[in-house]
């Protein structure tokens, strides 16, 4: 479990338009970054403990609440501060006027075995995004169950026909996200492919940053255009399903998504998704590894990345009747060898490199060359 302690108001910034996500910022805790809230923390710890002592008694259950949880904030505060547990990292986050102190475990796997297997007889884990490159080895070393535990595993195959149904488009004309001028091919690139659909896509960012800047490179294109954040998310998905439309968005929309049918035919992914390796919580991870002798790009971050697009990439096919297109915009996927990585944990569709194969498919009427292999 992770610990953590909040606190709204502040810093001052730019507080993110309704229905945007708050983009986090991370950074470690370090003791020269506590020391100067000493005295402040000292002061709220008791007036933590004075209104715990104030409503302990109280009859009204609403009151005898705010209690308890003004002790457990205190005991929460004092842990995170603290830092004295090594299987922990500990880091500040501020997110939109928010600023919050956390505690997370490096490995939840001991965690896991202590309060969940061994507890328990029988543990059932599904989803459709626990194997990457078609195996269990990651899910099973991330959650404890390798190799200490017997487990069963099993691989059911989908409704879906993919070589049908999906391609994956990576257009070799565009350059590497960190090369100059990615931001203006990218947008060129989803001119053109949301011409070959008429629209009738979403645009998946990594970032806010990236999302804002297609948006405004593109909102006069001849669709909907629409941005999350400008409205709540389900006004969003029913403007969304009215009208042939193009959706910029990030975060919540990678995933529980569901536009079945022809509204949605195009999504476009702007970048492999991988996790920044500055943050903590990642960082740490990726130096327990390493302390272990162990390569933490391979068997923490492609991994990781490759899950998530897969998460990305199931936003297109709800149904037996769905087609489309998944343009994922970063040539890495095709040029680096752990692209092989991401494309053995995508399903096996068509592999094309340009938008005109792309319309070409798409004319077709999505009928499969050979799928790609990895």
């Amino acid at each position: 479990p992770q610990r953590g302690f909040g606190a709204r108001g502040a810093p001052r910034g730019r507080t993110p338009r309704r229905g945007q996500e708050e983009e986090s910022v991370r950074a470690p805790l370090v003791e020269e970054l506590l020391a100067p809230c000493e005295r402040d923390q000292a002061r709220l710890d008791a007036a933590l403990e004075a209104l715990r002592e104030l409503l302990a008694e109280a009859e009204a259950p609403q009151l005898a609440q705010i209690a308890r949880r003004a002790g457990e904030l205190r005991v929460e505060l004092a842990a995170v501060t603290a830092m004295k547990e090594p299987s922990r990292v500990y880091f500040a986050e501020v997110r939109g006027r928010g600023v919050f102190l956390r505690a997370a475990p490096i490995d939840v796997a001991e965690e896991l075995q202590a309060r969940l297997y061994r507890r328990t007889d029988t543990v059932v884990f599904t989803s459709a995004t626990l194997a990457a490159q078609g195996r269990f080895d990651y899910f099973r070393r991330q959650v404890g169950l390798a190799p200490e535990f017997d487990v069963d595993e099993a691989r059911y195959p989908g409704p879906f026909d993919f070589p049908r149904q999906a391609a994956i488009v990576s257009p070799a004309a565009v350059p590497e996200p960190n090369a100059p001028g990615f931001l203006e091919a990218a947008a060129g690139a989803i001119r053109a492919l949301t011409a070959v659909t008429d629209g009738r896509a979403f645009v998946l960012c990594t970032s806010n940053r990236n999302m804002v800047a297609l948006h405004s490179a593109l909102r006069d294109l001849p669709y909907q255009v629409l941005l999350q954040g400008e409205r709540p998310k389900a006004r969003l998905l029913e403007a969304f399903r009215a009208e042939p439309s193009v959706l910029f968005a990030t975060a919540s929309f990678w995933e529980g998504v569901d536009v079945p049918g022809d509204a949605l035919s195009l999504v476009v992914i702007d970048r492999l998704p991988f996790a920044p390796p500055g943050d903590p919580v990642v960082a740490a991870r990726l130096r327990a590894l390493e302390a272990e002798g162990r390569d933490g790009f391979s068997e923490l971050s492609v991994p990781a990345a490759a899950l998530a697009l897969r998460q990305g990439f199931g936003r297109l096919v709800r149904t037996r009747d769905d087609r489309g297109l998944v343009a994922i915009l970063d040539r890495r996927l095709v040029t680096k060898g752990y692209g092989r990585a991401f494309l053995a944990t995508l399903p096996k569709s068509p592999l094309l490199r340009s938008v005109e194969e792309a319309r070409a498919w798409w004319q077709r009427g999505g009928v499969a060359q050979a799928p790609h292999r990895a």
